[in-house]
């Protein structure tokens, strides 16, 4: 196995993963269940072949934060965003898969109906299961044809539309505490921490 390189195993593929130097051999596994995946993408993933590749550089930042997601979990849009968009990348860009491409990006005004959604309830827990449904895409292709539209991807403009938010309420002399509970994020440490990358004050400096 090469350096930087990616393996697909379809379900129920016997292989044998048996280094001969563990001190040179370093590598991650990911097990995904077949029916999520048939769920998220509208594939298949038993009709898939074996195939091997290597990563590119927008593979390794897609997997950085996939994993990243997960080791400092602390929002779950994040992490099944992150989890769609390293797998699509891996399947479509990667591996070239040609069972299932894509949707093609529609009008303006479908994927205008989701920044509509947001815009409306962008301090509720929304779901991608949520936006997807409202255009009747895969949960793959809403995201990247929403990143496509608006440079975005759906998590990054929630976040965009709270710490806005935020910001208004903070100058109103609204808590901190107060104003994460306001603004939809699961804590105030969560929030702190968000408020921080955005702004960079944190929420009491700001205020």
């Amino acid at each position: 196995m090469a350096t930087n390189q990616v393996i697909l195993l379809p379900p129920d593929t016997i292989h044998l993963c048996q280094p001969h130097d563990l001190n040179k051999f370093n590598f991650k596994m990911i097990y995904i269940d077949p029916l999520w995946f048939l769920t998220e993408f509208n594939m298949d993933s038993t009709s898939m072949t074996p195939r091997t590749a290597q990563l590119d550089t927008i593979g390794f930042q897609l997997k950085d934060h996939f994993f990243s997601s997960f080791e400092n979990f602390q929002d779950p849009l994040k992490a099944e965003s992150d989890t769609i968009s390293f797998l699509g990348h891996l399947l479509f860009d990667t591996f070239k898969i040609k069972v299932v491409k894509p949707a093609p990006i529609k009008k303006m005004t479908s994927i205008s109906k989701i920044k509509t959604y947001i815009d409306k309830h962008f301090t509720h827990q929304i779901q991608l299961n949520d936006l997807a449904k409202i255009i009747g895409e895969s949960k793959f292709s809403m995201l990247r044809n929403f990143n496509t539209t608006y440079k975005l991807t759906p998590h990054a403009y929630i976040l965009n539309k709270r710490i806005n938010h935020a910001k208004r309420l903070l100058l109103e002399s609204q808590t901190v505490a107060q104003t994460a509970v306001d603004c939809g994020f699961f804590d105030q440490s969560h929030f702190i921490k968000t408020f921080q990358k955005f702004v960079g004050v944190n929420p009491m400096a700001y205020k």
